[in-house]
């Protein structure tokens, strides 16, 4: 810890002081930080303070869950001008003891992989990835109250993280085969349920989105794996259980967006932003496979001369222009997926990505 660096609770007249914080990042990150995580929830906030300088923050939440006290580690932001100074580190700390003081046995952290340094983070303070296998195997329906109380419904793209008491144990992690089938299973429901052909017979419909759900998100996870492995890296397949249920809950809204997870560069303390060429390069394959999964099926409804394989093309086109779309997005809260890795290393690219897709939605709306 830098030894200049002060932990106490914040003050009553601090909140512009805070605000100040926030405004070193991005619009959408200062409300979330700022809004939702501190805000409602100011009275628990810890502040570190550099000098007379408040350079960040963290909400320390303590709530009861299957009748135990749980501590949650809410939002941390730090001064973008402070960050790599050990000031996250030492709100984290600062946050641990005020738990252990306010005998929580467990206690949860809701991190993004795609940031690092919070992944890391955590994992050098004794958390680690809370499997949704062994959510359900220790709390069955109360996981659902698990998501509710630390605000887990609400975050999908990221993972949460569980550092139990001495008495409880953590479970093997699951492999990414379990982890495919849930996401293949998970968009194939979002897909059908937005009824992307709502006058096809609803077993018909079931097996195209199985079909091109499996297709899409197979052809565009191993993409990415293939040119990490080019570039001597390990990767490593994750869902993320509430971009799921959040997926499932707005398709029930006839939205469709494909929050069901990403491949991650398996290798601890992994420097993603650092190496943001290597990076771009592999989650540039992505969309880019999808874009051409999206124009094959674009043809395949033209050229078409049965009924059902105009239907499944018509499919095709709308899963992996879903995939595309939301896999150029380069701002929060879409950090998780591919459109800021590639943005990052070479914003040509990543404008022509855009243009190819733009010229995908003309040719969509001209010929469906």
């Amino acid at each position: 810890m830098n030894p200049g660096i002060i932990i106490r609770n914040v003050q009553p007249d601090e909140d512009k002081a805070v605000w100040k914080i926030a405004k070193t990042l991005s619009i959408l990150e200062r409300y979330y930080f700022y809004y939702l995580a501190y805000r409602p929830h100011k009275a628990d906030a810890l502040v570190a303070v550099d000098g007379k300088t408040i350079v960040g923050c963290v909400v320390p939440l303590i709530d009861t869950h299957a009748g135990e006290k749980v501590g949650m580690v809410g939002g941390i932001f730090v001064d973008r001008n402070a960050q790599g100074k050990g000031v996250g580190k030492a709100l984290v700390d600062a946050a641990m003891s005020h738990f252990q003081k306010e005998g929580c046995k467990t206690l949860y952290y809701i991190v993004d992989r795609f940031n690092s340094s919070s992944w890391n983070m955590a994992l050098h303070h004794g958390f680690d990835l809370f499997e949704f296998s062994e959510q359900l195997k220790l709390f069955g329906w109360k996981t659902i109250s698990l998501w509710w109380v630390n605000g887990y419904f609400w975050e999908a793209g990221t993972f949460l993280l569980r550092k139990p008491g001495k008495e409880s144990r953590i479970a093997r992690e699951a492999g990414a085969g379990w982890h495919f089938l849930l996401a293949w299973l998970g968009f194939s429901f979002v897909l059908w349920v937005v009824g992307i052909l709502p006058e096809a017979h609803w077993l018909n419909s079931a097996l195209f989105a199985l079909g091109v759900a499996g297709v899409s998100i197979f052809a565009h996870e191993l993409s990415h794996k293939l040119v990490a492995r080019f570039f001597g890296l390990k990767t490593v397949f994750k869902i993320w259980e509430s971009g799921l249920v959040f997926s499932a809950v707005l398709a029930l809204l006839g939205v469709l967006v494909p929050f069901y997870g990403s491949t991650f560069i398996r290798q601890k303390d992994w420097p993603y932003n650092k190496d943001i060429k290597t990076m771009g390069l592999i989650y540039a394959t992505g969309p880019t496979v999808n874009m051409i999964l999206a124009f094959c099926s674009l043809a395949l409804v033209y050229w078409a001369n049965t009924e059902w394989l105009a239907a499944l093309g018509a499919v095709g086109v709308g899963a992996n222009s879903a995939l595309v779309f939301f896999n150029l997005i380069p701002i929060f809260p879409f950090a998780s997926f591919d459109g800021r890795k590639i943005f990052l290393w070479n914003k040509m690219v990543w404008l022509l990505l855009v243009i190819g897709f733009a010229l995908l939605l003309v040719a969509a709306t001209t010929l469906l």
